[in-house]
């Protein structure tokens, strides 16, 4: 049985997560979420999506030369390499556990230190409600395969909000 840690209730929530991403977009490094959002998709993807979908992976966030590079420390960056000769839905574990652990251990901190993000109450509570949907749009440029983590809303801010 796992622990869940409060940062990944926090990420289960849409509005938390569209919120959390706008933040990242701020401090340039969305990246690290997109990485690990496509890891989720992965890990629900048939093993057929999986081949294809795990090789866009690489080649966007972790290959040397990706166009959005995560920063993986040496031993995750091995471990994903040698899971990849024989990719199944465990493949990039090790890159997702590390790149959450940064997101949790920093950006996450500063954004909950930050005054001006308002999901601090109720413990991760909606203090706005959002409909939000996470699209993967894969596409192929001159043989390089990309994808693109596009999230659309539409914001409600619930009345409640602004009642002392």
């Amino acid at each position: 049985m796992s622990r869940t840690t409060g940062f990944e209730e926090f990420l289960k929530k849409p509005s938390c997560l569209k919120s959390f991403r706008r933040f990242l977009q701020k401090e340039f490094s969305q990246e690290n979420l997109d990485f690990w959002l496509a890891v989720e998709m992965y890990k629900n993807c048939t093993l057929k999506k999986q081949d294809k979908l795990g090789v866009v992976i690489y080649k966007t966030y972790i290959h040397e030369d990706a166009p959005n590079q995560v920063n993986l420390d040496a031993d995750a960056m091995n471990e994903t390499l040698q899971r990849l000769l024989q990719p199944d839905e465990t493949t990039f574990d090790v890159a997702q556990k590390n790149i959450f652990e940064l997101m949790e251990r920093d950006p996450f901190r500063r954004y909950m230190a930050d005054k001006t993000n308002c999901m601090k109450s109720n413990s991760f509570g909606l203090s706005f409600m959002a409909d939000v949907k996470c699209i993967i749009i894969v596409f192929s440029y001159k043989l390089k395969l990309n994808i693109m983590v596009v999230l659309e809303s539409t914001d409600r801010y619930n009345k409640n909000l602004y009642k002392n």
